[in-house]
């Protein structure tokens, strides 16, 4: 009997033991010491870290002046730098917008202010945030715009006065100073619906359909090459009605996944062939619930081995169509594709009772950053030292969370959490040995001869 008293204890403790384990790879971490705090205004919000990793700018979005303010800090310091005056409209891909300042160093806009900041200039122009120059890129203005990951390139479309439905697809070297590739659209009976680059290459990518067919059941995709010059290699029809918000990788997949009335799907297309690889649920538009969501609503693998969107926002395995991971209710899923993971913004406060949610609480909510290609939990820290991953320097030993705060990006594991919550889990045992050896020596006292 004592025996089997024993291994029980021990089997006991060994959970207890594991059970530490998990707490160990799960709870929150903190961040390092901060580096400095960006002396930022009122309104003014961080962008992203500039290429050289040592500069932040930040933007101070458009208000009642109709005028914005674009800044550079340095990451050391946190002191102002430049200033930069701004023109009346707001920047183009606003969802890619730290991705450009990040890898390029660059804003675009279709506009620029002129000298005396009395008006703005019409047109696409760059603005170098180093040096503080403007640069025209297009006479017109730009439907949409775009930079490459790794080239010094710029794709977009520029449209005509109102009116005119002819458009240009241009791609300009911002190192050489001209246009590498330019197109019109429509041309030869056929629209250009979208363009994009393959990523990690220097393919771009022409999605073409009839010219007049608004809810296009086929594309054809035009690949070309822009390595030493513009040259077509070859044209893959697909039976697929492919939306405008492409996912690319650099293995020639590419995921739609726009939201969508009706039956939105999430489909995966080889563009070796065309063929439809596989399609999952998507995001219905306005779909006002409380499902998990995620940003941006359709994100492929670089690998093009797993998928990540819909609503709930779900990572699936492409090829076998396995569900790897499902966002719960109210959570939202950031992607870094770069990075090959995600940030779950996991809002514990929503699973508690009614009668527990309190506003003093809602600090207690965490980010787990998980593995792009298995769902896997890599870290977790409190939602208020998010280092979001637009917001980290291109080496990724630097990040800014949303108040202005620089941090290192290492996180340490909260020693004194780990202790109280192993501490609790060690009642329901320490609690009945306690009993039970009061009981034993309770007894033993009553059984001992009076001396």
């Amino acid at each position: 009997m004592k025996w089997l008293a024993r291994c029980f204890w021990l089997a006991a403790w060994s959970g207890w033991l594991w059970l530490g384990v998990g707490l160990y790879r799960e709870l929150p971490r903190d961040l390092g010491p901060a580096v400095c705090k960006l002396a930022m205004g009122l309104r003014e919000q961080p962008i992203a870290f500039l290429p050289n990793g040592r500069e932040v700018a930040t933007l101070v979005p458009l208000g009642g002046s109709g005028a914005a303010t674009i800044s550079t800090y340095d990451a050391a310091t946190g002191e102002r730098i430049r200033r930069f005056a701004s023109p009346r409209v707001y920047f183009y891909g606003e969802d890619n917008l730290s991705q450009n300042v990040q890898r390029h160093g660059l804003l675009l806009a279709n506009s620029k202010p002129t000298p005396d900041n009395e008006g703005d200039v019409s047109g696409l122009h760059s603005l170098d945030l180093k040096s503080g120059e403007w640069r025209r890129i297009a006479e017109g203005p730009a439907s949409w715009a775009l930079l490459h990951e790794s080239r010094p390139w710029v794709l977009f479309c520029e449209r005509h006065q109102p009116g005119y439905t002819s458009r240009r697809i241009v791609v300009y070297d911002f190192a050489a100073k001209k246009e590498i590739f330019a197109m019109h659209s429509p041309i030869f009976g056929s629209r250009i619906a979208f363009a994009f680059f393959i990523s990690e290459s220097d393919r771009l990518v022409l999605t073409l359909t009839d010219d007049g067919d608004r809810h296009p059941s086929k594309v054809r995709f035009a690949i070309w090459s822009l390595d030493w010059q513009a040259k077509p290699e070859r044209t893959v029809d697909a039976e697929f009605g492919a939306d405008w918000y492409p996912s690319p990788s650099f293995t020639g997949r590419v995921a739609f996944g726009l939201p969508a009335h009706g039956n939105p799907l999430l489909s995966v297309v080889d563009l070796t062939d065309g063929a439809l690889v596989a399609k999952f649920p998507g995001t219905k538009l306005n779909d006002q619930s409380s499902s998990a969501t995620a940003s941006p609503p359709c994100t492929l693998s670089l690998n093009g081995k797993t998928v990540l969107g819909g609503k709930p926002a779900t990572l699936w395995e492409v090829d076998s169509k396995r569900l790897l991971w499902r966002g719960r209710d109210h959570e939202l899923a950031y992607v870094d594709a770069v990075g090959g993971e995600f940030a779950v913004v996991e809002n514990w406060f929503w699973r508690l009772p009614r009668w527990l949610r309190v506003d003093s609480l809602r600090h207690l909510d965490t980010v787990s950053w998980r593995a792009m290609d298995t769902g896997s939990v890599l870290r977790r820290t409190w939602t208020s030292e998010l280092l979001a991953s637009n917001l980290l320097s291109k080496d990724r030993t630097l990040g800014i969370t949303l108040n202005g705060v620089v941090h290192r990006t290492e996180v340490f594991v909260n020693w004194a959490l780990l202790a109280a919550c192993q501490a609790v889990l060690a009642l329901p045992l320490v609690v009945p040995w306690a009993i039970v050896r009061w009981r034993r020596r309770s007894k033993q006292t009553r059984l001992a001869p009076a001396i």
